[in-house]
C-alpha cells in the first residue's frame, strides 16, 4: 500500500513539474534576436512594378489580396500558409543606398516588430521606394509593429 501511495505522489509531482514548464501549443516563442526575413525579389526573382499604396504599408496574408494590391513582373510562389508579406511604398527625402530589415519578437511584449531602415545618401534625388518583407505567418488576431527609420 505504501508503495502505491509513493508511486501516486511521484506521478503527481512529475505532472505538476511538467505543467509548469510546458508552453501553450499556440504560443510563439519570443526572441530579442533578429529573425531572418525574405524579400520577393530575392526569393522569387520577381520585380515589383506597382503597388497601390502611397506612404503606407499593408500586411498581405493570402494570394487573392496579393493579386489585388501588387502588380509584379512574374507569378510569385509565396507560401501564405507559412509567411505573410508586408509591402509598402514611401517617398524618401534623399537618395537610397540600401534597405535593412530587422524582425524581432521582443520578450517584453512577445509581439512581432519589424524595423525597416532606409540608408540614405546625400543626393537630392527623392525616390519613391517600394519595400517588402516576407515574415513568419502572424496569428489571425496578431498585429505587427512596423517602424520606418531613415538613416
Amino acid at each position: 500500500m505504501k508503495k502505491i501511495i509513493m508511486k501516486c505522489l511521484f506521478i503527481t509531482c512529475l505532472l505538476f513539474v511538467a505543467s509548469i514548464f510546458s508552453c501553450d501549443e499556440g504560443e510563439i516563442a519570443c526572441s530579442d534576436l533578429l529573425i531572418e526575413v525574405g524579400q520577393i525579389e530575392t526569393e522569387n526573382e520577381c520585380m515589383l512594378l506597382n503597388v497601390d499604396l502611397r506612404d503606407n504599408y499593408v500586411v498581405i496574408r493570402n494570394q487573392t489580396d496579393f493579386a489585388a494590391v501588387v502588380n509584379a513582373t512574374c507569378q510569385t510562389a509565396i507560401d501564405f500558409s507559412e509567411f505573410d508579406l508586408l509591402i509598402g511604398r514611401i517617398g524618401l527625402s534623399n537618395g537610397l543606398i540600401s534597405i535593412e530589415y530587422e524582425y524581432t519578437r521582443p520578450c517584453d511584449t512577445n509581439n512581432p516588430q519589424l524595423d525597416i531602415i532606409f540608408n540614405l545618401n546625400e543626393t537630392t534625388v527623392a525616390p519613391d521606394v517600394v519595400y517588402n518583407a516576407l515574415i513568419p505567418k502572424l496569428r489571425a488576431s496578431e498585429s505587427l509593429t512596423v517602424n520606418l527609420i531613415s538613416n
